[in-house]
């Protein structure tokens, strides 16, 4: 990957001799402000015709946060780099006083993220940033955000959109976490610096003749509130049937231990004492609706016992369109949509359950006996209760063993296809080019 660096300049015009206190903040889609928190990156007081500069570059690190419990404000402790597509493990000595904490070195492990797994044996707050002057003797790490209290054997993901928000006179100190209030106070300018064409970001602030504060930046870089996607924010959807109700729990938990460590969140609906679930799985920023597929049936196939083995009957995805007034609107997509492959991908690709090479696979397999009907996936002897009910299903902790990545090996023929569609033979268009 090239490397990209921005220098960024604010300055001021004419302020009318009245300083305004600025607070720059990368923040990214992922901040949750509970386990992505944002930091407070940059704050300074501005004076008429004053100028502040900084480089941004892309970079990624990962450090140990150290948080002060009074004040908020984080030191970065150890440091690596870390790139896209590699993982560390974070590690701890308590024999030393102070404890002395150390990264094992990166390695690839096949996903599109920058991961940091927590080995402390206790709680980390592992932060995410950039690393400056990088392989010179003043090389450092500038953390943008914190994955607050993250539990031993669990993943952090540092890897970020860099998207920098301008605010003035708010009430934070230079590197201090930010409170989730910050939400409700619109910035004065915002971008994704990695998106400005150049290599300045230069953003001018000073007052009009009302002494309203005006501030002037990139304006192909402003995130305004139009219609269309919010960035990556995608869920996928699968309905999932088992042979009898009493595998739907541990089949459920099976599949996800097997998708532990790609970076999804997930969650299960039960209709009661019933054979079928719904399995939704929010997605990891880089990860489009065909990966979570891909991965969905890979681990349904990697299960070793019957407690994973489940039918697919139906699959489908969402995607956030805007947050707006503590109301969130989504879009249904589906792999006839653009945004089904990704951002990147929208002229290319193919359903991995239901591409067109699958068909004679789906018709065999809907014609198969299963749980002594000829339908797929439906058990009978059980009645479903009524009322549905909501469970939250956490991933296990990760192995430290390296995941699987690329490009999901073909099917063998002879294991085609343990996860249909109810009916088989529904086949994907690929999408113009």
């Amino acid at each position: 990957m090239s490397v990209i660096t921005k220098d960024i300049v604010i300055s001021a015009g004419d302020l009318k001799n009245q300083p305004v206190k600025i607070t720059l903040a990368f923040i990214p889609p992922t901040a949750d402000f509970t386990k992505v928190v944002p930091i407070a990156w940059r704050v300074f007081d501005l004076s008429d015709n004053a100028t502040f500069n900084w480089t941004w570059n892309n970079i990624l690190g990962a450090c140990h946060a150290d948080i002060d419990s009074d004040t908020g404000v984080v030191t970065p402790g150890e440091y690596t780099s870390l790139p896209i597509g590699d993982t560390s493990d974070l590690h701890v000595d308590i024999t030393k006083r102070p404890p002395v904490y150390w990264f094992t070195d990166p390695s690839p492990f096949g996903q599109q993220t920058a991961r940091v797994v927590n080995r402390t044996g206790s709680y980390a707050d592992i932060g995410g940033g950039f690393i400056v002057n990088s392989g010179q003797s003043n090389e450092d790490i500038e953390p943008v955000l914190v994955c607050r209290s993250v539990p031993d054997g669990n993943s952090a993901y540092v890897n970020y959109t860099p998207i920098l928000k301008l605010w003035v006179s708010l009430d934070y100190e230079e590197s201090e976490l930010l409170d989730v209030s910050i939400k409700d106070v619109p910035p004065l300018w915002q971008g994704d610096v990695s998106r400005i064409t150049g290599k300045t970001v230069t953003i001018n602030v000073k007052r009009d003749d009302n002494g309203s504060i005006v501030v002037d930046g990139p304006k192909g870089a402003v995130l305004e509130k139009t219609p269309g996607l919010a960035p990556h924010t995608l869920v996928y959807k699968v309905d999932l049937a088992f042979a009898v109700p009493g595998l739907v729990s541990e089949g459920v938990r099976a599949i996800v231990k097997q998708l532990a460590g790609k970076g999804y969140t997930f969650r299960s609906t039960t209709k009661g004492y019933d054979t079928e679930t719904q399995l939704i799985l929010t997605l990891p920023e880089t990860v489009s609706c065909n990966q979570a597929e891909f991965d969905m049936v890979g681990a349904i196939e990697a299960s070793p016992s019957i407690y994973g083995k489940a039918f697919v009957k139906g699959h489908s995805g969402a995607a956030l369109l805007s947050s707006d007034d503590d109301i969130e609107k989504w879009v249904e997509i589906n792999p006839a949509s653009p945004q089904w492959f990704g951002a990147t991908q929208s002229g290319a690709g193919k359903s991995a359950a239901f591409d067109g090479t699958n068909g004679q696979a789906f018709d065999k397999a809907a014609n198969k006996n299963v749980g002594g009907k000829r339908t797929n996936g439906t058990a009978s002897g059980f009645l479903a209760a009524a009322g549905k009910q909501n469970s939250k299903v956490s991933a296990a902790p990760d192995s430290g063993t390296a995941a699987s990545g690329g490009e999901p090996a073909a099917i063998p023929e002879d294991v085609k296809f343990r996860s249909i569609r109810r009916g088989g033979g529904r086949r994907s268009t690929p999408l113009a080019a």
